[in-house]
């Protein structure tokens, strides 16, 4: 079965606590009759307070947020894409990624190879709401589907427009196996 997300993406001016655009989505979308406030537990992980079968995760550009609600535990992650040579961050490819990931980036030198796993990174992080720690740095997320903490994890992994690339994660369970991304503008 797929898992939806969906994904609402937002000037960052705006803010996601006063947008009532976004407000009213989510209340269509998932069938919501009362209002929801948006809390963090005591991880720093977002939630619907009142409702806890869903799920939302953040994410931010310098211009732009993402928000997303499952209807399953996930993360998600964007990042806006530089044209810089990552070949030349030698001391953060040697401390954030594994031996296969350096492997990769060494044969694919492009800004897209480099954002495609630090988001995914993130997004795991945002996941399982841990910190950016050993086990996350040395995991390897390039494949689609990966083992971490004894648990099976989805990744997902879209360029939005030219610029941004975004990657979601997900527990992959015998319902839910893969993710589809649904993003509206708002």
């Amino acid at each position: 079965m797929i898992n939806k997300i969906f994904v609402y993406w937002l000037d960052k001016k705006e803010g996601i606590f006063e947008n009532q655009n976004l407000i009213n989505h989510i209340k269509t979308e998932f069938q919501l009759k009362q209002s929801f406030k948006i809390i963090y537990d005591e991880k720093g992980k977002p939630y619907l307070k009142g409702n806890p079968h869903l799920h939302i995760s953040i994410t931010h550009t310098n211009t732009d947020t993402f928000f997303a609600v499952s209807k399953k535990n996930i993360g998600i992650d964007v990042e806006a894409m530089e044209n810089k040579n990552h070949k030349d961050d030698q001391t953060i490819i040697e401390n954030y990624f594994s031996e296969s990931e350096i492997n990769y980036l060494q044969k694919n030198q492009t800004p897209t190879c480099f954002y495609r796993l630090w988001t995914r990174k993130e997004a795991l992080i945002k996941l399982t709401s841990d910190s950016l720690n050993e086990n996350i740095l040395k995991t390897n997320v390039l494949p689609d589907q990966i083992q971490y903490q004894n648990k099976q994890i989805v990744f997902k992994t879209i360029a939005v427009e030219k610029n941004l690339i975004f990657s979601a994660a997900m527990e992959k369970n015998i319902f839910y196996n893969q993710i589809d991304i649904i993003i509206q503008k708002l």
